[in-house]
């Protein structure tokens, strides 16, 4: 289960790493709004 897990983490972090200041903003736009 483990495994699995950690290799469908890998490509959100690529793709965070892509997207950069995108998708900060959209998970700050999301914790701000869940705080809210």
């Amino acid at each position: 289960y483990n495994e699995k897990y950690e290799i469908s983490q890998l490509p959100v972090i690529e793709n965070d790493k892509i997207l950069g200041t995108v998708s900060e903003s959209t998970v700050l736009e999301a914790i701000m709004s869940g705080k809210k």
